[in-house]
């Protein structure tokens, strides 16, 4: 099938499966998601970094679950390059996703994955994904919290997944380190991380994530050290755990 043709229907199930959820008319979907540009600012301004997120339940949730929906759908190259993964290294016997948002990346693969933890801070991406995991009876798969998947022992998984996480974190390097231990020597960890962004109204990403990650000794160190790089993308890439 082609990928986009693909990627549409994609998005179109979980249009239906929010509108379900919600008890909506599809239309009212797309006008939640443009709200985003009112509401996001409103909750960032109220908000500190770390509530910001756990903030997105009631009316907000529901626009930030439309709108992350629809920003994973846009991403056409991470499901190509998720596609090449899974097709090259072969079925992932376990898998992470780690600030998995709404889902729709790794929801959209779950046939194709072994057992599968979808990991991100409760809020309204949270309930929707587990009432979807639940709707749909995919019982290889199942959201948690992040203290959740930090319980999980280690070299647990596969592969990981962290797509534009680890820049909205104060402390990223020892994010990094968290999921350097859950995955297993020779896994490979996906890994994209915008240090720094001009294009947007909404600006999350914190400075303090910035120079952890780029000190002496931090993040961006300890991938080097820790990874081999198999895949450069934008911003990250594709890396192997060699230690």
């Amino acid at each position: 099938m082609d990928l986009e043709v693909w990627r549409c229907q994609v998005l179109d199930q979980a249009v239906t499966d929010f509108c379900t959820w919600q008890g909506w008319p599809r239309d009212r979907f797309f006008e939640a998601a443009a709200r985003w540009g009112e509401v996001g600012p409103a909750l960032w301004a109220q908000s500190t970094p770390t509530t910001f997120y756990t903030g997105w339940t009631a009316e907000a949730g529901q626009v930030a679950v439309a709108r992350n929906l629809i920003d994973q759908a846009s991403r056409l190259y991470l499901f190509d390059l998720l596609q090449r993964i899974i097709t090259q290294a072969g079925r992932p016997e376990a898998y992470l996703d780690y600030g998995c948002g709404s889902g729709l990346l790794s929801y959209s693969f779950l046939d194709q994955l072994g057992d599968a933890v979808l990991c991100d801070v409760p809020n309204s991406n949270q309930e929707f994904l587990r009432w979807r995991l639940a709707h749909h009876q995919q019982r290889n798969a199942a959201a948690v919290t992040p203290e959740e998947a930090a319980a999980l022992p280690e070299q647990t998984f596969t592969l990981v997944v962290c797509i534009d996480v680890l820049e909205h974190l104060a402390e990223p390097t020892a994010v990094l380190q968290q999921l350097h231990r859950l995955l297993r020597v020779g896994g490979l960890l996906l890994h994209r991380s915008p240090w720094a962004r001009d294009d947007e109204d909404l600006d999350e990403h914190l400075p303090e994530a910035t120079a952890d990650w780029h000190r002496p000794g931090g993040g961006r160190d300890f991938l080097a050290q820790h990874f081999r790089c198999v895949v450069e993308i934008e911003s990250g890439g594709l890396y192997q755990r060699i230690s």
